[in-house]
């Protein structure tokens, strides 16, 4: 067995994920994972360079475990004040879950033996289910009255914001969305969603409506094909959504309000309007049904509310009746 460092390993490891992963993935990784070494050189009082992945134990993985679910919010971060609170147990979770897969990933490559795994025994910390209340009638009025339907910005704000909402995309689906993507003849979106899988989406008709007038009317003249561009003709990133979504929270008081809000909003809907977990599950490119079974549990919590969203009816409609 070849003995190797943890920061070697890790290096190894981005690199390994860099040959087929998204770049959001890669990202990801790089991120939570730094996270874990950064404890360990401070838990081991040694750098990363000097500690050998075979010496590492089920007692170090523990503690890791035990360091994230009292590591507040924010801390360290840059731009962000740090938190009162501490990470939610979905964070811990999934930060838990990227160590083991680099730790699986150590297995499969030989560098630990199985005997001497760390994760041998390892249990992920169960998340919260939270009831997440959707976005309604009323303040999503409020949110798309920010904007114009008669300027580049703020028609394209709206197309970000509905396809969300009415299409159920994730942050970077809506980044990366291309002109051939939209297909206004058979009225339907062909969306790349993770792990390059393909799955095509009804149109809208607001979404038509939003899209076929800011591509052919204000969408700026660019060699690129991404549909959603900033002033200046370069594609729409997720930071700039992000943003846009900050000046939305401060401009409609709408505190709960995030991109994934309204992609659970889409969900949320579609199942109180009839829809089938398994059309959800494919609508929502999830590839285990479980995670899509979730919504049920939020709409069993919020099912006698008033005005929740309505989607347009494009998604209930059937061939034979």
């Amino acid at each position: 067995m070849m003995e190797l460092s943890l920061s070697s390993a890790y290096e190894k490891f981005i690199t390994n994920r860099q040959t087929y992963c998204e770049d959001t993935t890669v990202s990801n990784y790089s991120n939570t994972l730094r996270y874990f070494l950064d404890f360990m050189e401070v838990h081991k009082e040694l750098p990363a360079t000097e500690i050998q992945v075979s010496t590492i134990t089920s007692d170090d993985i523990s503690s890791y475990v035990c360091f994230l679910r009292k590591k507040k919010k924010n801390d360290n971060h840059p731009l962000t004040a740090t938190s009162e609170n501490c990470i939610t147990r979905r964070t811990v979770k999934t930060y838990s879950i990227d160590m083991r897969t680099f730790f699986n990933w150590m297995l499969q490559e030989e560098y630990i033996t199985p005997e001497k795994s760390p994760i041998k025994n390892f249990k992920l910390i169960k998340s919260e289910i939270k009831s997440i209340l959707p976005i309604n009638d009323d303040e999503l009025k409020i949110i798309d009255d920010g904007y114009s339907q008669n300027t580049e910005t703020g028609l394209r704000n709206l197309c970000i914001i509905h396809l969300f909402i009415d299409e159920g995309l994730r942050l970077s689906e809506v980044c990366k969305l291309q002109i051939q993507d939209v297909n206004f003849i058979n009225n339907c979106i062909i969306i790349n969603g993770k792990g390059n899988k393909q799955r095509i989406v009804p149109m809208a008709r607001i979404v038509r409506k939003y899209l076929e007038r800011y591509i052919n009317i204000y969408r700026p003249d660019v060699s690129h094909d991404y549909v959603l561009c900033n002033i200046n003709g370069s594609p729409v990133t997720a930071d700039a959504i992000k943003s846009l979504f900050c000046r939305i929270v401060k401009r409609t008081g709408i505190e709960r309000l995030y991109p994934h809000l309204l992609r659970h909003t889409f969900a949320t809907s579609f199942i109180l309007g009839g829809g089938s977990v398994e059309m959800l599950r494919i609508y929502m490119g999830h590839s285990d049904i479980k995670t899509t079974q979730n919504y049920l549990h939020i709409v069993n919590s919020i099912q006698f509310s008033q005005n929740v969203y309505k989607l347009d009816d494009i998604f209930f409609r059937r061939y034979y009746t």
